[in-house]
Parts: structure tokens; sequence; C-alpha cells
């Protein structure tokens, strides 16, 4: 929604959180025999987002990974 609202400030996580979001839906609602090549399609939608972000205004490309980093598991 602030993507919506703030424009470009909010462009990189905004991105971000949508790919991976469209990524597990898509995964989520095909059929199993799809099941293996859901990391493919998620990691094939960030890619697509993030050049999208740098074409677009280069500087959100942080907000991108900021996104990304917030959003991962912690690992110990």
């Amino acid at each position: 929604m602030a993507w919506l609202v703030d424009g470009r400030r909010y462009l990189g996580a905004g991105t971000a959180l949508l790919a991976l979001g469209s990524g597990f839906i898509i995964a989520r609602e095909t059929t199993p025999a799809f099941e293996p090549y859901q990391f493919a399609l998620l990691f094939g939608l960030l890619g697509a987002g993030a050049l999208l972000v740098h074409a677009v205004n280069p500087a959100a490309v942080r907000g991108f990974a900021g996104a990304l980093l917030f959003t991962s598991p912690a690992r110990r």
C-alpha cells in the first residue's frame, strides 16, 4: 500500500514483496507436478523485479535488498 501512496520511495521494497508474494501464490495454486519448479519461479520473479527496479529507479535497489533481508528467515 505504501508503494502506491508514495511512488518511487518504496518502489524497491514494494517490487520485492510483490515478487515474493506472487511466486508463493502461483506455486501454491498450481498442480503438484509444478512443485519442483516453485523456487525457479520465485527466483525468476525476483530477478525480473530487480531488473525492473534498476531500470526505473537505481537508487531503490537498496530497498529491494532490504526487503529481502527483512523477510528472509534467520539461520543459526
